[in-house]
C-alpha cells in the first residue's frame, strides 16, 4: 500500500494520535465527575434528613481520621449528657433543697449527707458511662448505636433541664407550694388531667430541637459543657450557703386567728353546734366508756347512737350529706344525672346556713372540705364567718401548752437517727421528670424512695390537734344573736402521734385496751396502727373541756350539740369480730352523739339504725325550720363509696342495703349490680 494511503487511513491516524487523545478524554471525564459531584452535593444539602440518616448509618472506620473524630464527638456528647443528668438529680437539686432550709436536717450529718449525694452521683454516672461504652461500635440494622444513644441522651437532658429550671410548678406555671418537711403545702395539685398532653407536646418539640442541633455536634457538645459548668457553679454556691447558714426555728404565729372571736362566739340565747371529727370510728366511743367510766358524766343530756352508718368512705362524699341531708349523697346525685358534684356540694353547704341566717342566726363554718372558701362566701355573704383549718392555731397551742422545747428536742432526736438521702434523691428525680412521671414519684405526700416521713407526720399531728385543743380556751359568749356553728376537726385523722398525755410524740404507744389490740386488723398490716385510738380519746377529752366551759358559762342548757364523724376507719372491732376479721363496707362505722336544748339526763344509748346524713334534719328540728326529714325508724340505709378521694366525677364502687345492726354481716346486702345510674 502506498505511503500516502497509509497516512490517510483513520485507523492509522487514530493509532498515531492515541496519546494526546487519551489525555483529552481524561480531562473531560474529570470535569464531568466534578459537575456531578457539585449537583449531588447541592441535592444532599437540600435534604437535611437524608444527611442525618447518613450520619447515623455511616459505619465507623478507624483508618478514616474524620470519622474517628466524629465518633469522639458523639462519645463526648453521650458522656456529658450522662454526667449532667446524674449531677442534676443527685447533686444540684438536693443541694438546692438542703440550702433552702437547713433546719429540716440534722446539722451533725450535713457533711456526710452531702458527700453521700456526691458519691451517688459519681457511682451512677460512672456506671452508666461504662455500660454505654459497649454500644460505641454497635449497630442495629444500619444505625450506629453510639449516635442513636447520644441523640436519645441529648433529648433526656434537654427535657430534664427545662423541667428543673422552668417548669417547676404545673403546666399553668402555678407553684406546688412551699416544700415544708418534704411535703408541698397548699399549692397546685400534682395530678392533672392535661399533664400527659403537655408532656407529649413538649417531648415532640424537644425531639425536633435536638434533631436540629444534631447537625452541629460541636455546638451541642459545647452547650452540654456549659451546662456542666453552670450546674457545678450553682451547686458550689448552694454548698457554701449550707455550711454558712445558721439553723432557724420555724415558729407559727402565737397570735390567734383573726376569725377566732367570731368563730367561737356563743350566745346567751340559743346555740346549735355541729362538731365533726374526721375518721372517728363510732364504736370506739363505747370502748372509751368501758375503759373510763367517769367519762359519761361529761356527756349529760347526750344520746349515743351506737348503730350509725356513714354514707361514704371518703370525706368529700360524706360532708355534703351531713349538712345537706340524704339528697346530697353520691347515689342521690347520680340519680339526678349529676356527675360533677361541686355545685351541688356548694348548695348542700349553704342551704341550711342561709335559711338560718334569714331566721336571725349568726353563722360560722370551720373546715369547708370539699369546697373553696371564696365560693361559699359568695353565697353566704360577709356576715358569715368562714374559715379553713390550715393550722392557724398551732403557734398559740404550742405556747399555751409549753411545747416548744419539747418539740425541738423530739425533732432533733429523730433527725439524728434518720438520714434524708432517699427523700433528696426522690426530689431530684421529681424536679427533672415530666408531669406524668412526677405523679408517680410524689404520691399521697410520700416520696418514691422515702415512703415514711415522720417529720411531716409529726408537724401535721400538731397542726391537726391544735385547733380542738384551743377551742375550750378561746371561746367567748359575746354573740348577740342565736348562733349556728359547723366545725370540722382533723384531730382524729391520720397521722396518729399523740401519747397518753395528748402530747405529740413520734414514739407514742397506743392506749387501746389490750383485748382490742389482740384483734388483728387486716389494713394495719400495711401502714396503720392502734394509735388511732389515742387521737380519738384525746379528741373526746378536749371536747369534755369544751363542754365544761359551756357549763361554766351557763350556756350548756341552751345549746343543742351534735358530735359526729364523717366516716370511721378500718378498725371497727365490732364489725371485724362478727365478720371473720373483715370490715363491712369501707370505714362505715360513724360516730353520732346528740344533745337537745335543756337536756341534762345521764348519757343514753340508742341502737336505732341511724345515718350521719340524718344530722341535717336534726339541725332543722333544733332551729325549728322546715327541711327534708330523715328516714323512718327501722328503714334500711344504703352505704355508698367511691374508688378514690381524688375523684372529680362521681362513681360508685360498691353499694349496700343495710338493715338493723350494722355490725352483723347478715344485715349487709350488696346491691351494686341493681343500681343503675345515668
Amino acid at each position: 500500500m502506498p505511503e500516502e494511503s497509509l497516512r490517510e487511513s483513520p485507523a492509522i491516524q487514530s493509532s498515531c494520535h492515541s496519546e494526546p487523545l487519551g489525555e483529552e478524554l481524561l480531562k473531560e471525564s474529570l470535569v464531568a465527575y466534578r459537575d456531578s459531584s457539585v449537583v449531588s452535593q447541592t441535592q444532599t444539602d437540600k435534604k437535611p434528613f437524608y444527611s442525618l440518616f447518613k450520619k447515623l448509618t455511616h459505619k465507623h472506620n478507624s483508618t478514616n481520621k474524620e470519622n474517628a473524630q466524629d465518633s469522639k464527638i458523639y462519645q463526648h456528647i453521650s458522656m456529658l449528657a450522662i454526667i449532667n443528668i446524674c449531677f442534676m438529680i443527685c447533686v444540684f437539686t438536693p443541694f438546692a433543697v438542703y440550702s433552702s432550709d437547713v433546719s429540716q436536717f440534722d446539722a451533725t450529718q450535713t457533711l456526710h449527707t452531702l458527700c453521700a449525694l456526691f458519691g451517688i452521683f459519681l457511682l451512677s454516672s460512672s456506671l452508666l458511662i461504662y455500660l454505654s461504652s459497649f454500644l460505641y461500635k454497635a449497630f442495629i440494622f444500619k444505625f450506629s448505636m453510639l449516635k442513636l444513644m447520644s441523640y436519645g441522651l441529648s433529648v433526656i437532658l434537654c427535657i430534664g433541664v427545662v423541667y428543673t429550671f422552668v417548669l417547676v410548678g404545673d403546666y399553668r406555671f402555678k407553684s406546688y407550694g412551699v416544700l415544708e418537711n418534704f411535703v408541698f403545702q397548699g399549692g397546685a395539685p400534682i395530678y392533672g388531667r392535661f399533664n400527659k398532653y403537655f408532656d407529649l407536646i413538649y417531648g415532640l418539640c424537644t425531639l425536633g430541637l435536638c434533631f436540629v442541633l444534631y447537625h452541629f455536634p460541636h455546638i451541642l457538645r459545647n452547650i452540654f459543657a456549659i451546662i456542666s459548668l453552670w450546674l457545678l457553679s450553682l451547686s458550689g454556691i448552694y454548698g457554701f450557703h449550707i455550711f454558712h447558714s445558721s439553723e432557724t426555728s420555724h415558729l407559727s404565729s402565737t397570735e390567734l386567728p383573726s376569725y377566732n372571736d367570731k368563730l367561737l362566739a356563743f350566745s346567751k340565747d340559743k346555740n346549735i353546734l355541729v362538731l365533726i371529727l374526721d375518721a372517728f370510728s363510732g364504736s370506739h366511743f363505747e370502748i372509751m366508756l368501758e375503759d373510763n367510766p367517769t367519762l359519761q358524766e361529761h356527756f349529760k343530756g347526750f344520746t349515743y347512737y351506737h348503730n350509725t352508718l356513714a354514707t361514704s368512705n371518703n370525706t368529700q362524699f360524706n360532708t355534703p350529706a351531713i349538712l345537706g341531708g340524704h339528697s346530697y349523697t353520691t347515689l342521690s346525685l347520680l340519680k339526678q344525672g349529676i356527675k360533677r358534684p361541686y355545685d351541688s356540694y356548694l348548695q348542700a353547704f349553704s342551704k341550711i346556713p342561709k335559711t338560718l341566717q334569714e331566721n336571725g342566726y349568726e353563722i360560722a363554718l370551720y373546715g369547708l372540705d370539699p369546697l373553696r372558701k371564696e365560693d361559699l362566701a359568695k353565697v353566704l355573704g360577709d356576715e358569715a364567718t368562714l374559715a379553713e383549718n390550715k393550722g392557724e392555731y398551732m403557734g398559740a397551742y404550742i405556747q399555751q401548752y409549753h411545747l416548744q422545747s419539747y418539740i425541738t428536742q423530739s425533732l432533733a432526736d429523730y433527725k439524728k437517727s434518720h438520714n434524708a438521702l432517699g427523700t433528696l434523691i426522690s426530689i431530684g428525680l421529681f424536679r427533672a421528670a415530666p408531669y406524668t412521671i412526677r405523679a408517680r414519684i410524689y404520691k399521697d405526700e410520700r416520696w418514691l424512695f422515702a415512703s415514711v416521713n415522720a417529720l411531716d407526720d409529726f408537724h401535721t399531728q400538731i397542726k391537726y390537734f391544735s385547733d380542738i385543743a384551743m377551742f375550750p380556751l378561746t371561746s367567748n359568749t359575746n354573740a348577740q344573736k342565736p348562733t349556728f356553728k359547723y366545725i370540722k376537726s382533723l384531730s382524729s385523722h391520720y397521722p396518729w402521734y399523740l401519747d397518753h398525755d395528748c402530747k405529740p410524740n413520734i414514739s407514742a404507744q397506743s392506749q387501746l385496751p389490750q383485748a382490742y389490740k389482740n384483734i388483728i386488723v387486716k389494713e394495719y398490716q400495711n401502714a396503720y396502727n392502734h394509735n388511732h385510738y389515742n387521737n380519738e380519746l384525746c379528741s373526746i377529752q378536749a371536747i369534755t373541756q369544751w363542754l365544761t366551759y359551756l357549763k361554766n358559762e351557763h350556756i350548756y342548757d341552751n345549746s343543742a350539740i351534735i358530735i359526729a364523724s364523717d366516716h370511721g376507719h378500718y378498725d371497727s372491732f365490732k364489725q371485724i369480730l362478727n365478720n371473720h376479721g373483715e370490715q363491712l363496707g369501707k370505714q362505715s362505722d360513724a360516730l353520732l352523739l346528740v344533745k337537745g336544748f335543756f337536756e341534762n339526763a345521764p348519757l343514753k344509748r340508742d341502737g336505732m339504725l341511724m345515718s350521719n346524713a340524718d344530722i341535717a334534719s336534726m339541725i332543722c328540728y333544733f332551729a325549728n325550720i322546715t327541711c327534708a326529714h330523715s328516714y323512718p325508724k327501722g328503714e334500711s340505709r344504703i352505704l355508698y363509696h367511691s374508688n378514690s378521694p381524688f375523684e372529680e366525677i362521681l362513681s360508685i364502687e360498691k353499694a349496700f342495703s343495710v338493715k338493723e345492726n350494722i355490725y352483723e354481716a347478715k344485715n349487709w346486702q350488696d346491691i351494686t349490680s341493681s343500681i343503675s345510674t345515668p
